[in-house]
């Protein structure tokens, strides 16, 4: 979208002497996207070229510069490790993946990025049945027959609304990752054999072998398209109250290892608590996630 050279002003001179600061958008795509999600990826491409046009006239705020990769008929995984690598290779800040089957609020962007955390994600749902949070807290353990340590991880649905909630594994629907991450482990940073998903599996690396902190901003509101309903929070929250088949109110996970706080201009300080991980043996569940 932006040059990589100074941004000259309409003037004709005086260009912007402020470094850009590179983000990169990945689209990670399996061969099909709905119409509504390409009309979705159709707006945020206008609004971050608007992004990029407005820092340039009004020398206001960041020099946000994007880079739009979108990745057809592979592999998600892989395409999320394609994503990581053209990220590091131009020098980016940051890396925007975004799922092609969601529906995104425009300014998604700049309400992640706002929160100056290593992983954020908005509040996105399980686009089946029983219409899950992607949000989760892992349960740690030792693994007698492989004689490892292993993670187990749990769908909270006791979470708080309206505010940015530190967990422990967001799903990728929609996430924004500070690149300074990726210098810490090593590659493949998605791909796994650890029967989980990539999301989970790299918040955890991350937590681990970086450092790195997990948040949830639930005020962002995200669809799932699915047939014949968009799922939001608004969808699973009807669903959940007129024909569950789990009770959420049992508790899958909480976050009351983490204190969340309600969200307000300018930010809010961020504090940890202690661990109170509720599970039943009747909650489903991922699969154990034995550590390399």
């Amino acid at each position: 979208m932006a040059p990589t050279d100074p941004v000259v002003q309409s003037n004709g001179h005086d260009p912007d002497p402020r470094p850009a600061r590179k983000v990169v958008w990945a689209i990670p795509d399996e061969g099909y996207t709905q119409s509504e999600a390409l009309a979705n990826i159709r707006l945020l491409s206008f609004h971050h070229g608007k992004l990029e046009a407005q820092a340039a006239q009004d020398r206001t705020g960041p020099r946000w510069e994007f880079s739009l990769f979108h990745y057809g008929r592979l592999f998600t995984p892989l395409a999320r490790e394609y994503a990581a690598k053209a990220a590091l290779s131009i020098g980016a800040e940051y890396l925007l993946m975004t799922d092609n089957d969601g529906i995104f609020p425009i300014d998604l962007f700049e309400r992640l990025v706002r929160h100056q955390v290593d992983i954020v994600a908005p509040l996105a749902f399980t686009r089946n049945d029983p219409y899950l949070p992607v949000i989760y807290c892992m349960e740690e353990g030792f693994d007698t027959a492989s004689r490892k340590p292993y993670s187990l991880s749990r769908y909270v649905t006791k979470y708080p609304k309206n505010a940015l909630v530190e967990c422990d594994a967001v799903g990728f629907h929609a996430v924004l990752i500070r690149m300074a991450i990726f210098q810490k482990i090593s590659p493949p940073y998605f791909f796994n054999l650890a029967s989980t998903g990539e999301d989970i599996y790299f918040c955890l690396r991350a937590r681990k072998e970086a450092g790195a902190r997990v948040f949830c901003d639930t005020s962002i509101q995200t669809g799932h398209l699915t047939r014949p309903s968009i799922v939001d929070e608004a969808f699973a929250t009807a669903y959940w109250r007129d024909g569950l088949h789990v009770d959420p109110d049992k508790g899958m996970g909480s976050v009351s290892r983490y204190q969340s706080v309600p969200l307000a201009p300018g930010g809010q300080p961020y504090t940890l608590g202690n661990m109170n991980v509720e599970s039943t043996d009747t909650i489903p569940h991922h699969a154990k996630v034995v550590v390399q």
